[in-house]
């Protein structure tokens, strides 16, 4: 089979209706998911208490009354995603029924983010830097283009655990300089390199767990599950290459903050995207 590299939209249906998803998170990036982390037999390769033997087994979360519904969202954003519930995947749930919400779980999450919003802070950055119409500025330029049309492809999707708001950490919680956050893969994995470099009693009061909340124990023992960054890194991004991994860990821990930061940013991305897109296929390849 071979890997085609699409963009995924944020339209979809439930029961004949029309919906709105992360692309990230829809049937069309789940089935993606299936085929890269998913052995024969339906067994997660990133951790074997996931199984997925058909997309039947995926819920969506509409919480509402201190109760899980397998459900759209009835109230905004409806912004819906499918989830991949750990345990017994025997049981599949019909479109309204209840499951309980104390499972981990996975979804699908961007590695880097060029949405609208990041595109217009880094255009602006661009601009600032470099004079219109010169070299720099039109090269700066096409590389944000193909960064924004990456955005929702499928090389731009991985999974991620959810239960202890890994996506909402990496999200809106690491922060680069006056910008809240830019949702950027080499920050995260520069911040989990940091955490697996914690002694065990340090870990408890790391930034990621206390984020998590409640589900702090939860998404301790999912890290715990990954021996450090660099496998986390194989079996999240498929990508083994330490030299790699190790200057998304340099870079991740630099500001962007000119216009000549957002080239060296694009560069990675393309570079990792690249690299990922090598193993997917050869994935693709032995289905």
């Amino acid at each position: 089979m071979n890997f085609i590299n699409k963009s995924v939209t944020d339209k979809g249906s439930v029961d004949g209706k029309n919906t709105n998803f992360h692309p990230d998170s829809s049937l069309e990036a789940w089935e993606h998911y299936r085929k890269v982390y998913f052995n024969e037999n339906g067994v997660c390769k990133i951790s074997e208490q996931y199984t997925l033997e058909n997309l039947e087994s995926l819920v969506l979360c509409n919480y509402k009354n201190k109760t899980y519904y397998n459900e759209p969202k009835e109230r905004w954003p409806y912004d819906n995603r499918y989830y991949l519930l750990s345990g017994n995947n025997l049981i599949k749930y019909q479109l309204g029924d209840t499951y309980p919400g104390e499972n981990a779980n996975l979804s699908g999450d961007c590695d880097f983010n060029f949405n609208p919003k990041k595109y217009s802070i880094f255009k602006r950055m661009i601009e600032e830097k470099y004079e219109e119409g010169s070299r720099m500025c039109k090269y700066s330029m096409s590389l944000l283009e193909e960064c924004r049309e990456t955005h929702h492809k499928l090389v731009n999707f991985s999974l991620m655990q959810t239960k202890g708001d890994m996506q909402g950490f990496k999200g809106w919680c690491l922060n680069n300089g006056v910008y809240a956050s830019l949702d950027r893969a080499d920050t995260f994995i520069a911040y989990l390199n940091s955490y697996y470099e914690l002694q065990d009693v340090q870990k408890d009061d790391s930034y990621i767990l206390t984020n998590a909340g409640s589900n702090k124990e939860t998404l301790k023992e999912y890290l715990k599950s990954f021996e450090d960054i660099y496998e986390y890194c194989e079996k999240i991004y498929l990508i083994n290459d330490k030299e790699f991994i190790n200057r998304m860990i340099r870079e991740g821990k630099c500001l962007i903050k000119t216009g000549h930061d957002v080239i060296r940013y694009m560069l990675l991305a393309l570079e990792f995207w690249d690299r990922k897109e090598l193993q997917i296929k050869e994935i693709y390849k032995n289905i």
